[in-house]
């Protein structure tokens, strides 16, 4: 029993030296073994490696800058072109129209000047009002009609001839929406009762009947 007690003692005053004389890790080995010169070497492939990627990215960067300035003058471009040209659909239906014109002036030459001129006219009208009507040109629809202050301007009154009153007797000069907003309202004549003429005379324009 008292060796093995020795024994026991003997092997607990051996474990620190057994822990100490272990082998080093081996991190704790590639630091004891590398030598200035080759961690300088390491380094310096490291410092390499970094200038590479960010050389990379700065020209990344450039192509991504060139790239949105190009779009940026395209876009600007496009409006431009978009500003410049926008009526060139509009211009090239009317073309039509004004061509008719001079066909019209043309055939007002002969005999039956009055009866062609009235009749090419009547047609170039049409075609101009048809060729305004894709674009969303409407014409308000006014004689007739019970008269509206948003889409008829009332410039003369009068008695009526069997109209309704506040009906709209006659058009001077017509009305038109462009696309459901009002280009420019109706100019018109509104029947009212004889004895209000007097009183709505005073607030018509000048000139007016």
């Amino acid at each position: 029993m008292g060796n093995d007690a020795m024994d026991n003692d003997d092997k607990d005053a051996m474990a620190p030296l057994d822990e100490q004389t272990q082998a080093p890790s081996e991190a704790d080995t590639a630091c004891i073994q590398e030598t200035p010169e080759e961690e300088i070497v390491r380094l310096k492939s490291a410092l390499e490696a970094s200038r590479r990627e960010a050389q990379d990215n700065y020209d990344r960067f450039l192509r991504a800058l060139a790239d949105l300035d190009n779009y940026r003058k395209r876009c600007d471009r496009e409006k431009s072109d978009a500003i410049v040209f926008a009526n060139e659909s509009l211009i090239s239906d009317i073309l039509p129209v004004i061509d008719n014109f001079d066909r019209a002036l043309e055939h007002a030459q002969s005999a039956d000047a009055l009866v062609s001129l009235r009749e090419g006219v009547t047609l170039t009208i049409g075609q101009a009002l048809a060729a305004l009507g894709k674009y969303g040109l409407v014409e308000v629809k006014a004689e007739g009609e019970r008269f509206d202050p948003v889409f008829h301007h009332a410039i003369s009154h009068d008695e009526g001839d069997g109209a309704g009153e506040d009906v709209v007797t006659k058009v001077f000069q017509k009305g038109y929406t462009l696309k459901g907003r009002l280009l420019r309202p109706a100019m018109v004549a509104v029947a009212k009762r004889k004895a209000d003429l007097p009183f709505l005379k005073d607030r018509l324009p000048d000139g007016s009947r």
